[in-house]
């Protein structure tokens, strides 16, 4: 279930609602209610099995040497899926629903350089990867500077709920970046695009 879940939380508000306003069927609501949240998590249940065995099918399927993969729950729909396969070079992504057949990989290869063989060195780097699920490591050149970046996909939403849920510019979820100099020094270290070390 995804954090914050309104159909279920609906459920349950309703019910106590029903219960307050109608305290002679308050039993029978209460029962109502139970049943309907049952019913709603066993349909969860059966949509993160069914999203679960498309993964593995696919990792199958196209012989990709995971390591591990998960499916994720996206907000508003219990069959919309954030599928993750982690390898040894990157992680492939794809957004998925369990209603239909498509699925395609999004490949995204961790880069491999001496600034980031320097970051995933670093104490704070190591405490990302003790919650990381899945990270990504991204190296690229911007305004002479060398940037190093961590992303955690296992936080990534379809493009159709970043355009609802937050506005242009906000920054992804758990994304550690270092910003170096031309000539390797680290001028900035950012957490969500708030500096954490100078």
């Amino acid at each position: 279930m995804f954090i914050i879940d309104p159909w279920f939380t609906g459920i349950l508000a309703l019910t106590m609602i029903l219960q307050k306003r109608l305290k002679v069927k308050a039993r029978m609501i209460t029962r109502g209610g139970f049943i309907l949240a049952c019913l709603y998590l066993l349909a969860e249940i059966v949509s993160h099995n069914a999203a679960t065995s498309k993964l593995e099918r696919t990792i199958a399927e196209r012989n990709i040497n995971a390591i591990y993969s998960s499916a994720i729950p996206q907000p508003l729909n219990i069959f919309h899926w954030n599928g993750l396969i982690q390898t040894d070079d990157g992680v492939r992504q794809t957004f998925f629903s369990v209603l239909d057949d498509s699925l395609h990989l999004t490949e995204y290869k961790n880069s491999r350089d001496t600034l980031v063989t320097e970051v995933l060195a670093r104490n704070e780097v190591r405490d990302y990867f003790s919650f990381a699920r899945h990270p990504w490591v991204h190296s690229w050149e911007e305004g002479g500077k060398r940037i190093v970046e961590l992303r955690d996909f296992q936080f990534a939403m379809d493009v159709w709920l970043l355009k609802t849920f937050r506005a242009d510019g906000t920054p992804r979820p758990f994304c550690l970046r270092y910003e170096f100099s031309a000539d390797g020094t680290v001028e900035k270290v950012l957490f969500n695009d708030e500096e954490i070390l100078k």
